[in-house]
């Protein structure tokens, strides 16, 4: 499960933070586009690109790495907003439900947003860094 909020988070800032709910439509408009990102831990590397779209919906494109296994193409896609200072996203469709399953919501805390950068810090507590494409 920690892997399909990894997923997801990826492909998903210097620095104006959005803690206050008021700036969530500015938040919002300012990270729709194209994100790429990594993130390690232990056992699994990632790397892709996630796409916010300006009708609410995400695109996700990734490569995972498992020790002991051969890389693996994951695509996911659903629904994002921006609630409360969180990115939040829900899988609507996934290539590989083990992964990342049909229905998972994940919560993203936004740290900042710019026009190269977006952090974020997942449910788990880890520092995310997104840069634009």
């Amino acid at each position: 499960m920690k892997l399909a909020r990894l997923l997801i988070s990826v492909a998903f800032l210097p620095l104006l933070a959005f803690a206050e709910p008021a700036a969530d439509a500015k938040a919002r408009q300012a990270m729709i586009g194209i994100w790429v990102g990594t993130e390690s831990r232990p056992g699994v590397e990632l790397k892709g690109t996630t796409e916010l779209k300006r009708n609410g919906t995400f695109e996700v494109s990734a490569i995972v790495k498992q020790s002991g296994a051969a890389p693996l193409l994951v695509q996911t896609g659903g629904v994002w907003k921006v609630e409360d200072g969180y990115m939040v996203q829900v899988i609507a469709r996934t290539t590989d439900e083990a992964l990342a399953p049909v229905g998972l919501v994940t919560r993203d805390r936004i740290l900042s947003v710019s026009g190269t950068e977006l952090q974020l810090r997942s449910e788990e507590g880890s520092p995310l860094l997104r840069i634009r494409q």
